[in-house]
């Protein structure tokens, strides 16, 4: 029913917190949607397919108050993940290992269900039963997050996937699987009758961006027999069979918020129906990916709020980014104050009362800068400073993370790789160590041989020091940029 646990096993996937499954994201939607939502501090998380948790953890270290379920197939990968949770030592997260197909959950109800690269992936049954159990186990106001690949863009891609696995054969091994499926994608390379057509051009691409991907990737994205991609419309009826509404998505796409608004409003003539605008946007705008949000087709949904009522209690935060030709004079400033301060954020107020004006002369700006996808809309102020003081530190999770992962996630959910070096660095930042301590530890590393150069030339310790400094001061405001560094 569900795919064999042993691929996972013999090629774990290389996968990474996913930023926009993060419950403060879904909070947000869901509340922009007219949904009841509940705040991501006391959530009820479950995730489907959550392999070793590399997506929960985050969550369930940040949001002490919430209780996080996860669910995998793979033995393995629970019991890694279980190894991490112990040693942070997460008493709010219990990871189980269980087929999908027969998972029972009794009567618990949870507040968000994520399901990140799986419904794509799986037999049809085990499609059917994840909407079952989106379903049957979301509260009332719950929210239930399900990415795929979507179409159109995915019809090349799911053209090269069939060729592949009719390449690839019948063989078992794992291994052997994705060298023949190497071999097959050279010879596509080789024999390309379209040439010098778009055709040929888009195929190409495709071809190409392949080449160098990882082997876990292509087996778990393009070897799966069962594998599929989805309109939109196709799995918004689905939701509705199995009791469902689809209420919004949270993928970033190929069109930026703003022109898929300008886009959506454009279509919305050809058609009575909102759904159909949509659809038709991704068709033009050559979709690929989708995040959707569902809640139980039974669940009251109100007047979708105000922004000045969005904002009422939350945050704002905005990257550094050059104004667009067409901004106002109030929008410059806003970017402008936001950036300044990123990747921090502020409450309506406080950024009002800093700009000189009333709240109400902010919150429109505010509004269609949120809907742009150009300003961030957060639940809850996030514990980031962006000066590095004397002893500057990061969280428990981030130096654990540095000692056994190429990546530490950030306070917004995303992951930043880390170099051998950055990695010394992020475990030594326990606030306690003052930047003087911090040079001296790791010229220690470094003569031990516990940490390498990449020159030839051995330094006396005078000078690596003093190279040191120059290398900590670096290390720590990249690291302010990112928002590792905590208060």
């Amino acid at each position: 029913m569900s795919p064999p646990a042993f691929a996972y096993d013999d090629v774990p996937y290389e996968d990474f917190p996913v930023t926009e499954s993060h419950v403060d994201t879904l909070y947000v939607e869901a509340r922009r949607a007219g949904l009841d939502a509940v705040p991501p501090r006391r959530a009820r998380i479950l995730e489907l397919g959550c392999a070793h948790a590399v997506n929960l953890i985050p969550m369930a270290f940040d949001l002490p108050q919430a209780q996080c379920l996860g669910i995998d197939l793979s033995p393995k990968q629970i019991e890694r993940g279980r190894a991490h949770v112990q040693s942070l030592g997460l008493s709010n997260l219990e990871l189980r290992c269980a087929d999908v197909m027969e998972l029972e959950l009794g009567a618990r109800r949870f507040d968000y269900v994520i399901a990140h690269g799986l419904y794509s992936w799986v037999p049809e049954p085990v499609r059917a039963r994840v909407l079952t159990l989106c379903r049957d186990h979301l509260a009332e106001g719950g929210v239930a997050y399900l990415s795929y690949n979507a179409m159109p863009a995915w019809g090349i891609r799911g053209a090269i996937a069939r060729a592949l696995l009719q390449g690839v054969g019948a063989v078992e091994d794992v291994f052997e699987k994705v060298r023949r499926a190497r071999a097959v994608l050279a010879r596509l390379e080789q024999v390309q009758p379209l040439r010098g057509t778009a055709e040929g051009a888009l195929m190409k691409i495709e071809i190409d961006a392949l080449r160098d991907v990882p082997d876990s990737y292509l087996l778990h994205e393009y070897l799966v027999p069962c594998s599929r991609a989805f309109y939109l419309c196709e799995v918004v009826e689905r939701a509705q069979q199995a009791g469902l509404r689809w209420i919004g998505d949270v993928a970033p796409g190929s069109l930026s918020p703003a022109e898929r608004r300008r886009t959506r409003a454009a279509l919305e003539g050809l058609a009575d129906d909102p759904l159909v605008a949509e659809q038709l946007t991704d068709i033009v705008g050559f979709r690929q990916f989708r995040a959707s949000l569902l809640c139980r087709a039974d669940a009251s949904l109100a007047t979708p709020p105000s922004w000045s009522e969005l904002l009422a209690d939350s945050f704002v935060a905005a990257p550094p980014a050059d104004p667009s030709p067409g901004d106002s004079a109030e929008v410059r400033v806003v970017l402008d104050a936001l950036g300044q301060r990123w990747p921090r954020d502020l409450p309506l107020d406080v950024l009002a009362e800093g700009l000189g004006g009333e709240v109400a002369s902010v919150v429109d700006t505010l509004g269609s800068l949120i809907a742009d996808g150009r300003v961030r809309l957060r639940p809850r102020s996030l514990p980031i400073v962006t000066e590095p003081g004397e002893q500057p530190g990061v969280s428990a999770l981030a130096r654990f993370e540095s000692q056994h992962r190429s990546f530490v996630t950030t306070p917004l959910h995303e992951h930043s790789p880390l170099d051998v070096f950055h990695s010394a660095l992020v475990a030594l930042l326990d606030g306690l160590h003052t930047r003087a301590a911090l040079v001296e530890a790791l010229a220690d590393d470094i003569e031990a041989g516990r940490l390498k150069l990449t020159s030839e030339h051995v330094p006396t310790r005078a000078q690596l020091s003093a190279a040191l400094v120059g290398m900590v001061e670096r290390g720590l405001n990249g690291l302010a940029l990112t928002g590792m560094l905590t208060a």
